[in-house]
């Protein structure tokens, strides 16, 4: 049995992933993607489906979705 210390803090994976996709996208030389700002809520669905082996164009899709 684990047992985690007091201290221990739960993290939220998908802010983690907005996070590590915002720093690409802020080093992004296209302006356009420059401007867009990741979320939580932008990103759980495609990080959610990634272990169902979603395709790069599925990704993609479901971002689209998120623009239109």
């Amino acid at each position: 049995m684990v047992t985690l210390k007091s201290s221990a803090k739960a993290q939220d994976f998908y802010k983690y992933a907005g996070e590590l996709i915002q720093k690409e996208l802020d080093n992004n030389e296209n302006i356009n993607l420059n401007n867009i700002k990741m979320t939580r809520d932008l990103i759980k669905k495609t990080v959610m489906t990634i272990p169902y082996n979603i395709s790069l164009t599925g990704i993609g899709e479901q971002f689209m979705e998120l623009f239109v």
